[in-house]
């Protein structure tokens, strides 16, 4: 093999010995720059230029020109060189002369600096590059998700309200989805035993609650132990529908108003009761927060279920009851009980009976909501898929209309905007809780 003539090999040295040279001169004046930049007597606002540089070239940003042609030339060829050259411009010139003379005078400190530099600047990438990677694998998580069907924890028996609106739900949200939505019953402690299924279960988007003002409202306040944290283990998806509340009697209470109720009960104190569908259920908490608005003394008397109660409210055997408009309303139409009020902020079509702040009772608004978690940890991607299967399910005209039917307001909304709701939701009966002396049990 021929051998190169010996002046093109000399020339091709003394061009590579040139550019070392050059390299080795621009990385000491680099060197100055940084040893000026932390220089005292550097003026702030070439800091902040510097600063500004660095932060550039270091971020993604970086890239952006260089896919057109004619902007990559000119970032790195012509203004990142002009940025320098301004900074030593805007340096004194005894600060820089100073920084030069020890960047010479301490070989060993600048090329540990520049080793120092160049592995800020490779943990820099390899962590854009891992978040690169983990947001491209959740993108990939996401499109091949669902891939089997998707458990959906009703919390409270077959027949209970929850239980009718997962039944409800999920056929048309397993179609949104591409996979079956299949109902799973798990009662018992006031919901909290198939709620806290769904916290410990994996986070993969397969597993999803119908949590409620019970499970992520009142329970904390009222069972000595919660299996759970109604915050911190879950995944908020969205709100779904509130059931409307009302205030029934029997047709032998005197009363057609809420006013009339209060002057019946006053001059009775503690003889009226009123039913619940158990102790620490949602009607409990809104008899104990009408007595607490009205000063009124009133016995309560829990069932096991609404269903029992009921049925001893239409027989007279109890008077009055804060209940589901779900649970009495083809009662309240047969003429068999009267409705008061309902505890809405609005009226109900399905009545035409005022709301209980309308009578001049404030703060008296109950509804027994219900809202869809996954357990915490669910990627976002994911979350977003269901909040947005989810809210297309419940604006279907036959979905509504069955929800209705059963006294349900369907109000789909963001993740966040359930999230506030539960603090909310746990602060507001923590205080009717202990304001009505109710231990936990």
């Amino acid at each position: 093999m021929a051998r190169p003539p010996r002046k093109l090999y000399r020339g091709v040295m003394t061009v590579l010995a040139s550019f070392r040279a050059r390299a080795a001169e621009l990385k000491r004046e680099v060197l100055a720059i940084y040893l000026a930049a932390k220089h005292p007597r550097t003026p702030w606002y070439v800091k902040a230029l510097l600063v500004a540089i660095v932060a550039y070239v270091l971020s993604p940003i970086d890239l952006i020109p260089d896919f057109i042609p004619v902007l990559g030339l000119l970032d790195e060829i012509i203004l990142l060189p002009l940025a320098l050259v301004l900074v030593v411009k805007l340096v004194p010139e005894e600060v820089m002369s100073e920084c030069r003379s020890r960047v010479l005078e301490s070989p060993r400190e600048t090329a540990l600096l520049g080793r120092l530099g160049a592995a800020v600047v490779l943990l820099v990438w390899l962590g854009l590059i891992v978040l690169a990677l983990m947001w491209m694998s959740g993108a990939a998580r996401a499109q091949g998700w669902p891939s089997k069907p998707i458990r959906l924890v009703s919390p409270f028996p077959p027949g209970a309200v929850v239980d009718t609106l997962c039944r409800t739900l999920a056929p048309p949200l397993g179609e949104a989805l591409g996979q079956p939505v299949v109902v799973e019953n798990r009662a018992g402690a006031g919901g909290n035993l198939g709620m806290d299924l769904v916290a410990k279960a994996p986070a993969d988007g397969y597993t999803l609650g119908m949590g409620s003002i019970a499970t992520h409202g009142i329970n904390p306040s009222v069972y000595a132990r919660v299996p759970f944290d109604p915050v911190r283990d879950f995944a908020p998806i969205t709100f779904v529908a509130s059931n409307i509340n009302v205030v029934v009697v029997h047709p032998s209470v005197p009363a057609n108003d809420l006013r009339q109720l209060v002057d019946y009960a006053r001059a009775r104190p503690g003889q009226l009761a009123f039913g619940s569908a158990g102790a620490g259920t949602s009607q409990h908490l809104a008899g104990e927060l009408f007595k607490q608005i009205t000063g009124v003394e009133m016995t309560h008397v829990p069932y096991k279920g609404a269903g029992p109660a009921v049925s001893d409210l239409l027989g007279g055997q109890i008077p009055l009851m804060f209940v589901d408009l779900s649970a009495t309303l083809a009662h309240i139409r047969a003429g068999k009980l009267r409705a008061l009020a309902v505890l809405t902020r609005e009226r109900t079509p399905l009545l035409e009976v005022p709301t209980a702040i309308e009578q001049g009772i404030a703060g008296l608004e109950v509804n027994a909501w219900f809202g869809l978690f996954a357990p915490a940890g669910t990627p976002p991607e994911l979350v977003a898929r269901l909040n947005g299967a989810t809210a297309a399910t419940l604006r279907l005209p036959a979905t509504r209309e069955r929800l209705e039917s059963l006294g349900l307001s369907a109000a789909p909304g963001a993740p966040e905007e359930l999230a506030r709701l539960v603090r909310v939701e746990l602060e507001r009966w923590a205080k009717v809780a202990k304001a009505a002396n109710l231990k936990p049990e």
